[in-house]
């Protein structure tokens, strides 16, 4: 069963059948019919227990199924037959106030009917109630496990490009000035530590600004007073988890495509402010041109966006601005 098929059977959908078909087939089983009128009013007794029990039921276990998920086997069923009996007591006394208001016998006198029809919708709704919630959780686990496999896969694309480029500038280093390609070596160690050692796909926001910090006092080596840049980061910000590997190749693309090219170098600036339920992370640079050449090929900023759609959902976005006094990429992340 797919996740649509799952997601029909939740209340308010299929979830009505029982309240529908269980008074139907319970009305033809109770004993004999004499009219069809006869039928009706029976249907509609029934109809009321049913709709009181399987309500009661339903919502009980709606609202404790997710809260019952860590419990061990055996205290699961204890508890969830616990809420079961409970449940259906209410729904069977509700059921019966509500028939006494319709009926022209004493509740007194059917109590017994009313409980037998009370059980068959209890277990009826109990049975569906379960096998949703089981159903439910294996799609919920099968989508996180395919979450994951993506992520890595995109991941795997991510870092390699990473590393092909910081090896590029120690080669370029290597014939300009061997002694800072010895340093740049050692600081880019760092970064091959972050780029490798990564465990999974997000990280907090202040380990993603020490590693792109690192990268920009290597680009800063190679560029000298071409390059200058600021990183200012809210202190509530900090500890907010990110997309691993977000802020570098925003950083890269800065670098590489809106100051490098330019004679004269340029700025670039990340900052990252707080709002009650998301932050939104900036990197800027002032090259000249109206953004298109610093964008660069974006790559980069495709597959941020599949990790953020990926992540968050669409709580998670990217947006881009490029204008003659620069080039702007600002990434919104849900706390």
């Amino acid at each position: 069963m797919n996740a649509d098929a799952v997601e029909a059977m939740r209340p308010g959908r299929v979830m009505l059948a029982p309240y529908l078909l269980i008074p139907l087939v319970l009305s033809g089983l109770w004993g004999p019919i004499d009219s069809v009128g006869a039928f009706a009013w029976q249907y509609l007794e029934i109809f009321l227990v049913t709709t009181a029990v399987a309500g009661s039921v339903q919502l009980s276990l709606v609202f404790a199924l997710p809260k019952l998920g860590g419990l061990r086997p055996l205290a699961f069923w204890i508890a969830m037959t616990a809420i079961v009996i409970a449940s259906t007591i209410v729904g069977s006394e509700l059921g019966s106030q509500a028939m006494a208001l319709v009926s022209e016998y004493e509740v007194a006198q059917v109590r017994s009917g009313i409980l037998r029809v009370a059980l068959v919708v209890a277990l009826v709704m109990t049975m569906i109630s379960a096998t949703v919630h089981t159903l439910t959780a294996e799609i919920r686990y099968a989508e996180r496990a395919a979450l994951q496999a993506e992520l890595r896969a995109l991941q795997a694309r991510t870092d390699p490009h990473f590393l092909f480029n910081s090896l590029n500038t120690v080669a370029a280093l290597i014939e300009e000035d061997p002694v800072k390609a010895v340093d740049v070596l050692e600081r880019f160690s760092d970064l091959f530590r972050y780029a490798l050692e990564g465990d999974g796909p997000t990280v907090p926001l202040r380990e993603e600004v020490r590693a792109v910090t690192d990268y920009l006092r290597v680009e800063e080596m190679r560029l000298a007073e071409r390059l200058a840049y600021d990183i200012t980061i809210d202190a509530d910000c900090e500890e907010v988890l990110v997309p691993r590997f977000m802020l570098q190749p925003l950083v890269e693309n800065a670098v590489r495509h809106g100051i490098a090219p330019r004679t004269s170098g340029g700025h670039i600036e990340v900052r990252a402010t707080g709002e009650a339920d998301h932050i939104v992370v900036e990197v800027s640079d002032d090259g000249g041109g109206d953004g298109t050449a610093t964008a660069g090929n974006g790559v980069a900023l495709q597959e941020l966006t599949q990790r953020l759609k990926l992540l968050y959902g669409d709580k998670g976005r990217l947006k881009t601005e490029g204008s003659a006094a620069g080039f702007r990429v600002s990434v919104r992340i849900p706390r």
